[in-house]
């Protein structure tokens, strides 16, 4: 029974996959479809920006176009330019960093590390394929390959191949520990498998080597949320907040944590008036799984009358709710999106 409302299809959006995939409103985060006793909104996971034409290299071959000789202030100023379009990248400036990378190419063509950078660029907008093709170029460049590994990972779970993205990944952090974006994203991989002990080890490494990162605290405190550890999870979802006060999955995930602890009140707080019917429909169906019939009832009727067309998840869930005071199936056994 479909009992969530969703904004894909998908219903890991509630975690987010990367940083650099970019919130359009909202999100991997994270995207695969679940079945538990519990219920996946969201975004959450795939927050992906819309797609753009990058010009730029793509493929292995042009690494090879750069000059016999690059003079010292060339690359310095390639360097330069890369340290820019990296701020530009991590501020969500996809256009000054594009700028900023074309200019950092015309001095020092075929550098390992701007092309890199175009790998994120691409990555940002959401432009999987190429994303993947760039790294992949990059995997055996030395100074660049733990980054490539970990950039191809991503890029391949976006594209929905577990099997390289987990590959990549794994090998992104045996050689370099030190990559809390693919630790971050093998967490997610081991949530989807319920694989909760080595979910929970994935991301006490990214936040080791980020504490402050709103992306690794929001999606442990999905991941705990999933396992009913909901203390834990408003913990850490508190924490993604404090860290992005604007981090519109976090603040959907607290919703749910909220919730889930029987705290209604809080879970509606401040909740804008066009999202009151999907957050209530939400809120009634965790009502249906705590067995707070009443209360659940209450919220799916309000929704309905407050919705501007049929809602037909909260219809759903009604029937859901008739079928569970008459004994019929189990919460756990209910089916998710």
């Amino acid at each position: 029974m479909i009992a969530i409302s969703t904004t894909r299809k998908n219903a890991s959006h509630l975690q987010r996959l990367d940083e650099r995939a970019i919130h359009s409103e909202p999100v991997l985060n994270r995207f695969r479809s679940l079945q538990f006793s519990f219920p996946l909104l969201l975004v959450a996971l795939l927050l992906l920006a819309g797609c753009a034409t990058v010009s730029g290299p793509e493929r292995g071959e042009e690494l090879t176009a750069a000059p016999a000789s690059i003079s010292d202030s060339q690359r310095a100023r390639a360097e330069e330019l890369v340290s820019l379009a990296e701020k530009a990248l991590a501020q969500k400036r996809l256009k000054d960093a594009e700028i900023l990378l074309e200019r950092a190419l015309s001095n020092d063509p075929g550098n390992p590390e701007i092309i890199l950078n175009y790998g994120e660029l691409h990555l940002a907008r959401a432009e999987h394929q190429k994303a993947a093709a760039t790294f992949t170029a990059l995997i055996n460049d030395a100074p660049v390959s733990a980054r490539a590994l970990q950039g191809r990972g991503i890029a391949a779970l976006l594209l929905g191949d577990e099997l390289i993205g987990r590959e990549s990944l794994e090998q992104a952090v045996a050689t370099d520990p030190t990559l809390w974006r693919a630790w971050n994203a093998l967490g997610f991989l081991e949530d989807s498998e319920q694989n909760w002990a080595l979910a929970e080890a994935h991301y006490a490494k990214a936040l080791a080597q980020n504490p402050e990162s709103a992306i690794a605290h929001n999606n442990r405190g999905f991941s705990r949320m999933m396992q009913r550890r909901i203390a834990e999870a408003i913990r850490d979802l508190n924490r993604a907040l404090q860290l992005d006060q604007d981090f519109t999955i976090a603040k959907e995930n607290l919703r749910l944590a909220y919730a889930w602890d029987g705290r209604y009140h809080l879970a509606l707080s401040g909740v804008e008036d066009r999202n009151l019917p999907r957050v209530l429909n939400n809120i009634g169906y965790i009502a249906i799984l705590r067995r707070d019939f009443s209360i659940a009832e209450a919220y799916l009727v309000r929704a309905m009358e407050l919705s501007p067309r049929y809602h037909e998840q909260a219809a759903k869930n009604l029937a859901f709710l008739a079928e569970q005071r008459q004994g019929g199936v189990a919460p756990s056994e209910a089916q998710l999106p």
